[in-house]
């Protein structure tokens, strides 16, 4: 009786030792460096100032006119529409890339090259320095704080303003941003 109470205390054991491991495994931590994180922030920046800020670069002699208004070939780092639709595909998530190309008459596929209307509007003078926190919330989900100054007319610090973007790991691997804006 004995041999089978050990017998069964042992097979108990190693049961659980296995469900532990299992577990362990399937809650690993996706490891994702903090650099890796900023510079998945610095290329959505990137990418959501060139509709915020500043269009890409154009050559104003490639001009082309469309709904009454004058775009021109892009000739700056991406210069065809589907690497350009690429590029936001890999830093947000589907229904930002699509509000986006939604609410922006600043770009257009012609026959495959991107072309644009040349605006600017700058920062906001109102905003400085930006500072940056990151929260892992789960294996597949981030918090990315950014905090910036508020300025007054004379460039003193008047408060802070934060932002929290969640960016979150998809199926296929990638990290996206679920929502995002431009805090300057």
């Amino acid at each position: 009786m004995k041999k089978l109470y050990l017998i069964l205390l042992i097979m108990v054991i190693l049961f659980s030792l296995v469900g532990c491991q299992n577990n362990n495994e399937n809650n690993s931590d996706i490891s994702i460096s903090d650099e890796e994180i900023n510079e998945i922030y610095k290329e959505a920046l990137k990418i959501y100032s060139w509709f915020d800020i500043d269009t890409l670069a154009v050559d104003l002699k490639q001009k082309i006119s469309r709904n009454d208004m004058s775009y021109f070939k892009v000739i700056d780092e991406v210069t065809k529409y589907d690497d350009f639709i690429s590029m936001m595909n890999e830093v947000f998530d589907a229904d930002i890339v699509n509000n986006i190309l939604l609410k922006s008459v600043l770009y257009i596929n012609v026959d495959g090259d991107l072309y644009a209307i040349p605006a600017s509007r700058g920062t906001h003078q109102f905003r400085g320095d930006e500072s940056y926190s990151i929260v892992k919330e789960s294996n597949n989900s981030i918090i990315y704080k950014v905090k910036v100054e508020i300025l007054d007319n004379q460039g003193e610090i008047t408060g802070y303003e934060t932002s929290d973007f969640i960016l979150e790991l998809y199926d296929d691997g990638k990290w996206r941003f679920k929502n995002f804006n431009m805090v300057r």
